[in-house]
């Protein structure tokens, strides 16, 4: 977990990546807040379980926590449980569910999660470089930050145990 100065005084921002990446892509929101706030960047386990037990451990209280994509749906979750802990709540490229059903047909089909699961399967390494490329514009590859990311991946997710 990436985090500035533990001062009481401070507010307390938490970052919560996505699916398929991990703290490092917060790492220009770390640098640009971790002189005025506690910053914390944990690696998203359990469905988040390791983030709510943070909190109540440090007994932390007035969070805004961050959210993009899976992240935003744990950060949902966290704030329906720890609701007078969080003060405020941001998401980014999220939705309330990932997955289609009866009551909710915003989501992704299970047919398709079915299948990046298999490509997943198959080719661990390929699956990656082809969800970046949706996570990145044609002036974000073009600038070679899809590179960037790409580099780290090896360093920050293991490998798909099959």
């Amino acid at each position: 977990m990436v985090r500035g100065t533990m001062d009481d005084r401070r507010r307390t921002i938490i970052f919560i990546h996505g699916w398929a990446s991990g703290p490092y892509v917060w790492l220009h929101q770390v640098s640009f807040f971790k002189d005025r706030y506690n910053v914390h960047t944990p690696e998203l386990v359990g469905e988040g379980k390791n983030i709510s037990n943070f909190i109540t451990k440090n007994k932390l209280d007035n969070i805004c926590l961050v959210g993009w994509s899976l992240g935003g749906i744990v950060s949902l979750k966290l704030a329906a449980q720890l609701k007078s802990r969080i003060r405020h709540l941001v998401l980014i490229g999220t939705t309330p569910r990932f997955v289609q059903s009866d009551d909710f047909k915003y989501g992704v089909s299970r047919e398709v999660v079915e299948k990046i699961y298999n490509r997943m399967k198959a080719d661990f390494q390929g699956t990656l470089e082809w969800f970046y490329k949706f996570c990145f514009s044609s002036n974000e590859r073009s600038r070679n930050e899809f590179g960037e990311i790409m580099k780290l991946l090896g360093e920050f997710i293991p490998p798909f145990d099959v």
